[in-house]
């Protein structure tokens, strides 16, 4: 957060270096913080600058009450991956019963010294999948498959997983850490960003509990789920600029929701012309002509569908229009083994050799 004076500003950056971290990108690039009033922006940065100096207890002049410092923590947190030092425990006290909150106490996990390295080595990987000088959305698809690309699913989730240490040092994390990991290189990146949680639909029918991004490009909100997109031996895009119509086919968002998320038009696969439409003569000239880039080329074909049925009448014809594209071309026709994957909740499919 911006420091209300120079002389408080110089102090923290003399006793802590997450000014390194701070001062990279602007406040107005976080979620929730700029929608805040300005009574509960000054509490934002009353607890923001609180764990930021690493204070043990903060005590209160103003009048707030426990619920406005419980929303509000839980803000800062959610909003600030750099904070993956502050533990998720407080204890709050009150004076004249319980009308006013006095104090909050506060816990961390990690020393000075420990923080201080695990900083510069979060700082150093950041800045490496940093993107500088493109248009939002191709900045945004470079965030996202470098990303993706840096960290490793981690399926026995620990402490660290959940947070920046787990994602950018130890390069192995969950839906906590992937979500920070993107949402800090954004904001380096100069993209608004921000962190959401909710459950997610598995391939199994059960919903989990799961984080994701909602990010601004190109002037509207979408959401981006990099880790959902980090399958195994490669990155679907099924999940990149999701409005919130595809979101709900298997996600549930439970965050507060600051803004609306109805553009369609951002996804993915509209965006490179791969939304596949009911029309058989359209979605068979679109297959065929990225099936020739995948036999030409050996880049892999992931295509989206409009709609479950188009995505169960393409399974029914795509074997006989490789026949068809094979008899046409004879020896350079596309022959072997071939892999694909079919995403039956997002109804996109990807084709692979």
């Amino acid at each position: 957060m911006k420091r209300i004076s120079a002389v408080l500003l110089l102090s923290l950056l003399a006793s802590s270096l997450f000014a390194a971290f701070n001062d990279i990108y602007d406040d107005g690039l976080r979620y929730y913080y700029p929608e805040l009033n300005e009574h509960r922006q000054a509490l934002y940065r009353l607890l923001y600058d609180a764990v930021d100096s690493e204070k043990e207890e903060l005590r209160f002049e103003e009048d707030y009450t426990d619920k406005e410092v419980e929303t509000i923590f839980t803000l800062v947190l959610d909003d600030s991956p750099e904070l993956f030092h502050v533990a998720n425990r407080y204890t709050l006290t009150y004076t004249r019963g319980k009308s006013r909150i006095d104090s909050i106490q506060l816990s961390y996990n990690y020393t000075g010294r420990e923080r201080k390295d695990l900083q510069r080595r979060i700082l150093s990987k950041a800045e490496e999948l940093k993107v500088k000088g493109r248009k939002d959305f191709a900045k945004e698809l470079r965030i996202h498959d470098g990303v993706a690309s840096a960290i490793t699913y981690r399926i026995d989730s620990t402490p660290q997983s959940h947070t920046l240490v787990g994602a950018l040092v130890n390069g192995s994390a969950v839906c906590d850490g992937y979500s920070k990991a993107f949402c800090l290189v954004a904001r380096l990146s100069g993209l608004r960003c921000g962190i959401v949680t909710g459950t997610l639909l598995d391939d199994d029918g059960i919903w989990q509990d799961h984080a994701w991004n909602i990010v601004k490009v190109n002037g509207v909100w979408t959401y981006v789920d990099v880790t959902t997109d980090d399958q195994d031996g490669y990155i679907s895009r099924a999940y990149f600029n999701l409005d919130q119509k595809r979101l709900d086919r298997d996600h549930i968002l439970k965050s507060p929701a600051a803004f609306e998320v109805t553009d369609e038009f951002v996804y993915y696969f509209y965006l490179t012309g791969l939304i596949v439409p009911s029309n058989e003569k359209e979605m068979r000239k679109i297959f065929l002509n990225e099936l020739n880039i995948l036999n030409r080329k050996g880049v892999a074909v992931e295509l989206a569908f409009e709609s479950r049925r188009a995505l169960e009448f393409f399974l029914s014809r795509y074997q006989s229009w490789i026949d068809e594209y094979n008899r046409d071309r004879g020896e350079r026709g596309f022959y072997g083994r071939y892999n694909y994957s079919v995403n039956d909740r997002q109804y996109t499919i990807r084709i692979s050799q």
